[in-house]
């Protein structure tokens, strides 16, 4: 109650992205049930309906700790919140932290700086399943995507896309441990790019999935393209 409303959305996004961080799910708020969490990020609110299937929830904690030496390759980075928390896990590890909306990568950028944050790198490119460039639609905060079904955009611009591989390649990564991706509808084309990363490195994978394309929710279409790896998708 005593934060004013032109600092609750800050406020709002500290929470859901640097105490509770996409790339950490075993990181989860507790006593709370789903319907208290209007504000709360989606990850945050399926991680707390999931609590009932403690072999799975136990499963997923162990899996996704942090090991001090990860490489982790963020993508849809935003503020890079995330990024700041979890580069404290990883005193010899790094994450590339990759941002398409312009704005948001300067704050991104910006962040890391103020923060004298060494082992976070930014890339300012939309993730695709090819080096191309497309039209990257646009709203307010983070609402944005490649993919212009799943919202309704206020605006639009032309952004220069990269795929997981050349990502890899062109960052001479020796391996990758993590892939994160918040990528509003765009995860299928992104894990299509990440072919040879996913088949070299088996890392571990956490995406959005609750946006729809042709009326099939992510987590589904993707869960498919994670099998053909021989993953174990929850």
């Amino acid at each position: 109650d005593s934060v004013t409303r032109k600092y609750f959305r800050l406020m709002l996004d500290y929470v859901n992205r640097y105490m509770y961080p996409h790339m950490r799910p075993d990181l989860k708020p507790k006593g709370y049930t789903v319907n208290q969490m209007f504000c709360f990020h989606g990850q945050q609110k399926d991680a707390v309906a999931a609590q009932s299937v403690l072999h799975e929830i136990d499963t997923i904690d162990k899996a996704f700790m942090p090991k001090d030496d990860d490489i982790i390759i963020n993508c849809g980075a935003y503020l890079g919140f995330g990024d700041l928390r979890l580069s404290k896990d990883l005193p010899n590890g790094k994450i590339i932290a990759v941002e398409a909306d312009r704005t948001c990568f300067k704050y991104l950028e910006k962040n890391i700086t103020f923060n004298k944050v060494k082992n976070v790198m930014p890339v300012n490119r939309a993730i695709w399943n090819t080096q191309t460039e497309l039209t990257f639609h646009t709203n307010y905060a983070q609402a944005n995507s490649l993919v212009k079904e799943i919202h309704d955009w206020e605006g639009a611009y032309v952004v220069k896309t990269l795929t997981i591989d050349e990502l890899v390649e062109q960052q001479k990564l020796n391996y990758v441990s993590m892939l994160s991706l918040t990528l509003n509808g765009a995860e299928i084309e992104a894990l299509e790019g990440a072919a040879e990363t996913i088949s070299r490195f088996k890392p571990r994978i956490r995406l959005a999935g609750w946006y729809k394309r042709d009326d099939k929710l992510i987590c589904d279409l993707t869960k498919a393209q994670l099998e053909h790896y021989g993953y174990k998708v929850f």
